[in-house]
């Protein structure tokens, strides 16, 4: 028996446009190899651009956190969705529109 035996997962539960910035909010379930979370735009078209980057705060331990960030300058012109990405693994989190 191979591979991992926990999955890593992020849920978004927030994603709003704040005076030029982009407020995300969003729990992972557990953290065991990550280096961070890139925080990606979609738009109309299903063109994705990363829109911002959130350091991990659990990383390597297996816990999860939950995680309230302000991106400050992020361009989200033509962005109608977000999502996170996990890193290194690439794992994504749910979508939520952009308000």
């Amino acid at each position: 028996i191979g591979g991992t035996l926990v999955s890593q997962k992020a849920t978004l539960k927030l994603a709003t446009r704040e005076r030029g910035s982009l407020h995300v909010a969003f729990d992972t379930d557990t953290e065991l190899n990550v280096t961070g979370f890139d925080v990606v735009g979609i738009d109309g078209k299903g063109g994705r651009k990363v829109l911002g980057n959130v350091a991990c705060s659990q990383c390597t331990t297996g816990l999860g956190a939950s995680y309230d960030e302000l991106i400050t300058g992020a361009k989200v012109q033509g962005s109608k969705k977000v999502q996170i990405v996990m890193q290194p693994s690439g794992a994504l989190s749910n979508t939520l529109d952009l308000k």
